[in-house]
């Protein structure tokens, strides 16, 4: 199981459809790829992250899905951004020993 750390990224999002992820922070620490949700008030949006950039970054975050519906929210006149980032720690799978 990973512990990794530290990571984010903020999303673009293009007429309601995310349309790409950026890193902004690699972490430290991610021994296998992370886990990824992008958490707004549209549906169907998902991303895959990839590990091992640096020392024990995450590499880059590939939309597999834009999703759509994903609007900014306006809250006392500031609008905020239509789609956040959460990056979890990943898990390791199919591991065979010889």
């Amino acid at each position: 199981n990973s512990q990794g750390y530290g990571a984010s990224a903020t999303a673009t999002v293009v007429d309601g459809v995310v349309t790409g992820v950026s890193i902004t922070n690699a972490g430290l620490g991610y021994m296998a790829a992370p886990c990824v949700q992008l958490l707004g008030n549209g549906a169907g949006a998902t991303a895959v992250g990839a590990p091992f950039v640096g020392p024990s970054g995450i590499g880059a975050i590939t939309v597999t899905n834009g999703g759509s519906g994903y609007l900014p929210l306006n809250f006392g006149g500031t609008e905020n951004q239509a789609v956040t980032v959460l990056i979890t720690t990943g898990y390791v799978t199919n591991i065979f020993y010889r």
